[in-house]
């Protein structure tokens, strides 16, 4: 790829004066391009051009010799660059036909994949704003990348032991901020993360106030919250379930990089990505899934839409009566099990995993009533786009119309998400009596036999409460919580207002190596002991406490005062659960039970 500079050279009588070009100050020129060349492209070669836009009038007056008065044409030829120096004619730009002549004659000076470096210093008028039009014209139709972009600002001279000299602004930054502006827009309305990526691939140094050592820290930032960022396109472009539902952490991620000093505009476009990703931050669980399949809608992602949307129901189907959401027989059952309810289809006709657990099927039906009933039918609506997709619109029986899909999608969502909280806390209520001996039959025996308790709590567990977690609960593993999470548990700050983000690594701590069925023993700040309790409830974990006996014990000193000791001794441990009215009440809302 070639190096190229752009300039236009305007009519005036210009003065000699002193550059400063990034702290280094050039020797006095009448030329501002003279001092731009000289500090960018000596190290050009054969292949890179430099080329000086002229109307006939500027060709005349600045780039000719006149008599002893060098040109630029010469200035630049004594300079002795191995790169080539181009005088490219153009009009005057003095109406609408002239200055698309001046477009399409810097476009058709500008190769596939060439580095540009642009001059504005002396350009007329509505040029400047013209050479922004070409260079981010050239992006997308050649593929350029833009080095540089720079105005010598003559008429902001200062005067130093009796010699002008002149800053050279950088505005390279205005660029970068056109591509960001670019990039995110693409992100939010295209739902494609590529153009960030590109972007944090590039040096990031300019929409930086600071130019210092930070910046390559703050760097990392970037690159770690770029990387997650395109992992999140692509998994949800892929339909990568398990991904979706542990994505978390962007609003953290965005939030550290805004505390370095950026130019002030890069905020309000990391403020629009943090708004736009959010709701993966807060939601938990389908929830998540459910916001997921919404964005799919949202970017046109039809197909992905459809097929996380029947895969997240069935995952969570598998979790709420601990069952492994990888395994395919589980994954069979749930399916099977749904169909067969929606298309009535008597227990003689059934095959497969729902012959094999026959009595499970048989029973979850009977318990779990009309919003079993109500959900089959919703859900098995899309069985047909689902497979219509699937096969590209290849079918016997016909298939759907491009417009039929993709209308339709955003409706099945709304009714899916209106009859899935009756229906999950159907099964969850009959899931707890099935476990609590109040139905016949089948436990889970792996979740059983593998049961363990992860603690999130500030001190070590005594022998007795050891084991009584062993012989009561059945326990047979005991997890603590990493030393770094104690302490994050140990110093919760009083005057913080909300904690959600605080505690955020430790509920992650959870999801990722907890799950349904195991124990949490939780204990603390109560603030913080509610939101982990509320998190464990919703995913089906059982949270827990300890509860004491506190006595007090007097002894009277021979000097006659008494002395007073007060014990307390563990008594037993205790699920935390939610009052039988309020959860009647929150019936029809998606909180767990």
């Amino acid at each position: 790829m070639r190096k190229i500079f752009l300039s236009m050279l305007g009519t005036g009588g210009y003065k000699e004066c002193c550059y400063t070009i990034n702290g280094v100050t050039s020797e006095p020129v009448r030329f501002v391009q003279e001092a731009l060349v000289k500090h960018f492209c000596r190290s050009w070669d054969k292949d890179d051009r430099i080329f000086i836009f002229c109307t006939e009038e500027a060709t005349r007056k600045n780039w000719e010799d006149s008599g002893d008065i060098e040109g630029l044409g010469s200035r630049l030829k004594n300079i002795g660059l191995s790169a080539v120096i181009e005088n490219v004619p153009i009009p005057s730009g003095k109406n609408e036909s002239e200055i698309m002549e001046i477009f399409s004659t810097m476009i058709n000076k500008i190769e596939k994949k060439d580095e540009v470096i642009l001059d504005i210093t002396h350009s007329f008028r509505s040029i400047p704003l013209l050479g922004a039009v070409v260079l981010n014209y050239a992006k997308t139709v050649k593929d350029i990348s833009v080095k540089g972009i720079y105005y010598g600002a003559y008429e902001a001279r200062d005067e130093k032991d009796g010699i002008e000299i002149a800053p050279v602004f950088d505005l390279t930054i205005y660029d970068n901020l056109l591509d960001w502006a670019r990039a995110v827009e693409i992100f939010r309305k295209a739902g494609s993360a590529s153009e960030i990526k590109k972007l944090l691939g590039r040096s990031i140094g300019p929409i930086f106030k600071n130019k210092a050592n930070e910046v390559q820290e703050i760097a990392r930032y970037f690159s770690d919250f770029g990387n997650t960022l395109d992992n999140f396109c692509k998994d949800l472009l892929a339909v990568r379930g398990p991904n979706i539902e542990n994505f978390h952490g962007f609003s953290e991620k965005i939030e550290k990089i805004e505390e370095s000093e950026l130019v002030p505009p890069m905020i309000s476009l990391l403020d629009l990505l943090k708004e736009k990703l959010k709701p993966f931050d807060e939601a938990r669980g389908i929830d998540k899934s459910f916001e997921a399949v919404k964005w799919c809608i949202d970017h046109g992602m039809v197909p992905q839409a459809y097929i996380l949307m029947e895969e997240a129901v069935i995952s969570e189907l598998c979790r709420i009566w601990l069952m492994d959401p990888k395994e395919i027989k589980d994954r069979e059952f749930w399916s099977s099990l749904l169909h067969v309810i929606s298309r009535q289809k008597p227990d003689s006709e059934w095959v497969g995993e729902l012959k094999e657990r026959r009595q499970l099927a048989k029973d979850i039906i009977s318990n779990c009533g009309e919003s079993l009933r109500e959900f089959a039918k919703v859900f098995d609506s899309l069985r047909g786009p689902r497979n219509d997709i699937a096969h590209g619109g290849w079918s016997e029986s016909g298939s759907s119309t491009a417009k039929s899909l993709i209308d339709k999608v955003e409706k099945k969502l709304k009714d899916i998400k209106e009859v899935w909280p009756s229906c999950r806390e159907q099964l969850c209520r009959y899931r707890e009596r099935r476990q609590h001996g109040e139905a016949e039959t089948e436990v889970n025996a792996k979740a059983v036999n593998t049961r363990r308790v992860f603690l999130v709590l500030s001190h070590e567990l005594t022998e007795t409460q050891v084991n009584e977690l062993r012989e009561n609960w059945k326990v047979q593993e005991v997890v603590p919580i990493p030393e770094d999470l104690a302490s994050l548990w140990e110093s919760i700050n009083p005057e913080e207002e909300s904690l959600s983000s605080c505690i955020r690594p430790i509920i992650t701590w959870l999801e990722e190596n907890s799950v349904p069925g195991d124990l949490i023993l939780v204990q603390g700040d109560f603030g913080a002991t509610f939101l982990v309790v509320d998190w464990a409830l919703n995913q089906l974990r059982v949270p827990i406490y300890a509860t004491t006996a506190r006595y007090l014990e007097e002894h009277r000193l021979d000097d006659g005062r008494v002395e007073q000791k007060r014990i307390f001794q563990h008594v037993r441990f205790r699920k935390y659960e939610r009052e039988k009215i309020f959860k009647a009440i929150l019936g029809n809302k998606n909180w767990g039970v």
